[in-house]
């Protein structure tokens, strides 16, 4: 996830950028272990472990989605980039 940001984010915004990836992740994993908590009480272990494989499901369907606007900004970043540019430059 990381290096997706580092690849489709601009150097200046890159911060920013990771923080709302982090964010995000841990919002989710939030949110997926209070409806996995709700659905073990209700249902028992089988209820916890359907709410991960809905998860995972809808990760699966919406992947997508997301293909065609990241592989767009993957492009764009590399016309604006050079190969090189970014890497650490050796002072020996």
């Amino acid at each position: 996830m990381m290096g997706l940001v580092e690849k489709t984010v601009p150097p200046a915004a890159l911060t920013e950028g990771m923080t709302w990836a982090i964010t995000g992740l841990s919002v989710g994993a939030a949110l997926g272990s209070s409806e996995s908590g709700g659905m073990v009480d209700r249902f028992g272990p089988s209820g916890g472990f359907a709410v991960a494989i809905a998860a995972g499901g809808a990760t699966v369907l919406l992947a997508p989605t997301a293909q065609g606007p990241l592989n767009r900004s993957l492009r764009a970043r590399a016309v604006e980039r050079p190969a090189d540019e970014g890497r650490a430059k050796s002072v020996l």
